[in-house]
Parts: structure tokens; sequence; C-alpha cells
């Protein structure tokens, strides 16, 4: 995203909406709660979600869960064989998206998905990509639920707001409105930098000045132009890596990263574009490469991330 990962989708579809919808209550009670396989490809977190028509027909896409991305996008594949049609296409940096005339309707395990309709998108020319990714499950989704990223036992849960008694050490991790984006923050060389806490990509990216900065004060530190290690996994996402870096005792939410990787993006896509729809200036986004031994509990209602290792 994210996060230029996700910037390609942070914004579309956002339409005149506000806020967020309520979780609605039906008459035959739909299942409050989740707990689905967490697919992780080339590590980037997926979900195989039911997209399904008002005459009910239903298909199943592998969706990237992406705490950092603005659209829920259907692949053009998915929407075809479901016979759903769509308008006039656009193009969102460089990739061209459409809306469907016809709402679906979209499930998790048994979970309905509370989408809004001028953040539904179809990914024109979209099928399952190189990394196995067809869509994307965004952050303003997400943000309706209490979610649970299991990434060591592999699960993702979505459950009620209000509904878990959360474990692991609390941390502040205030959310944006509309978006959802959750902000977190990381401390690098004894300075403490705002980060989108983002599942979406598989390496943190950061503003190239910060990195700058970082390489000034640890010259030592691993440093390649281009992409490197991660960062290839990166690039291969459809991120711009100008620069990798390999950071050493990285400080977050209780834990230390240490050898971890950092792709540098052009300065001023976070620090100017993607602060704007934060709750506070940030300069990156910390990436799944962060997670991976963890097990994360986002608590959007009471904006409080809990982190525990398995």
């Amino acid at each position: 995203m994210k996060t230029v990962f996700s910037l390609s989708i942070l914004v579309l579809g956002l339409g005149m909406s506000c806020q967020p919808p309520a979780l609605a209550a039906a008459p035959d009670e739909p299942a409050a709660r989740t707990t689905v396989e967490l697919i992780i490809e080339d590590g980037r977190p997926m979900v195989d979600v039911t997209i399904a028509t008002s005459d009910d027909r239903r298909e199943t896409a592998r969706l990237l869960v992406d705490t950092g991305g603005g659209a829920f996008i259907i692949p053009e594949s998915t929407a075809r064989s479901l016979g759903i049609e769509w308008g006039e296409t656009f193009l969102g940096d460089g990739r061209e998206f459409a809306r469907p005339k016809a709402m679906p309707r979209a499930y998790l395990g048994d979970l309905e998905l509370p989408l809004e309709p001028q953040r539904v998108l179809i990914g024109i020319g979209q099928e399952q990509d190189s990394e196995g990714a067809m869509g994307l499950f965004p952050g303003h989704i997400l943000a309706q639920h209490h979610v649970i990223f299991d990434y060591p036992g592999r699960t993702l849960t979505l459950a009620a707001p209000g509904s878990v008694e959360p474990e692991g050490e609390a941390f502040a991790m205030p959310v944006s409105q509309p978006m959802g984006f959750p902000r977190t923050e990381i401390t690098v060389a004894g300075e403490t930098w705002g980060m989108l806490l983002d599942t979406g990509p598989p390496a943190t990216i950061i503003s190239q000045a910060v990195m700058d900065e970082w390489q000034a004060a640890r010259p030592e530190w691993e440093h390649h132009e281009g992409a490197a290690g991660l960062g290839e996994a990166l690039a291969r996402a459809g991120g711009h890596v100008l620069e990798t870096m390999v950071l050493e005792n990285v400080e977050w939410a209780g834990v230390t990263l240490d050898e971890f990787t950092a792709a540098a993006q052009r300065e001023g896509v976070f620090e100017q574009y993607m602060s704007r729809m934060m709750t506070a200036p940030i300069v990156g986004a910390l990436g799944s490469n962060a997670f991976m031994d963890l097990r994360l509990e986002l608590d959007y209602q009471a904006e409080t991330l809990y982190v525990s290792q398995p």
C-alpha cells in the first residue's frame, strides 16, 4: 500500500461515503464470527472469499487481506464467471477498474461481509496473478470487525466488535475514517517513526528521505540499490523499490525485529499523500515481514492492537 503496493487502489471507490456501514443484524441471525485459513503466498496474507450474485450463483476468489487497501476488488475472471456486468472502465495507477452494475454479496466462511457499493470494484484484466492473489480484501471492511491475524497458526478471524476478550500486550492503534487505516510506530536507530500497519506488502516500505537518514546514522547496515531480498518480493507484487536496506534492532509492539528488510519509496508518498488518510503523519508502511512470527489482534473499535507470540 501501501504503501505503493496499495496506492493503486487506496482511494478508488471511496465515493461520497464518509462513514462505514454498521454490521447489520438479519432475521436469520447470520454468523457473527468466522475463522478461516490464512494463506501466505510470497509473504502476503490471503483468504478465499465466496462471491455471490442475486440469483445465488457463487464463485471463490482468493483475495489479498490488506489493512492498507482502499477498495474491495473482484477480479474480472470471477465477475465474468458469475455473469456480473459492469459499467464504464477507468484507470487507477495504470490499472483498469469498473463498478459492477448490480451489487454482489461476499462471504468469508459463513460471515457475510458488509460491502459498501461505492467501494466495490471489478479489476479489469485481473486474474490470479503470479503470486496467487486474485483481488483485494481492504481495510475499511476489516475495520468493521475485531480481527485476529494468527500468522504462525495460519488463520484469520473476523468477529463482531466487542465480542472478543483480547489476548496479548496492548498498544495504541489509532484508526482513520473513512479508510479504516491503522497507525502504529516503530523505533529505528533510536528514533520513533509513525507507520501504517499494512498487511498487504511482503516487505516494509519507507520514504527514501527516511532511509537516507538511517543510512547516514548506520552506514554499517546492509544496503542495496534497487530491490534485494524481500524487496524483490515487493517488486514482483507491483511495488516500486528504489533501494533496499536490512535494518537491525527495530523495536515494535514489544518485539525486536532484527535483520529486517525495508524498501524505499520516493519521498512524499507517505509524508504528503498517505498521511492525509491517517490520524497522524507517517513515513512508511510496516509490512507483513514484521508479523510472520506473531499473533495480532486488531480491535478497531477500541483502536487497540494486541500482540503475542504463540
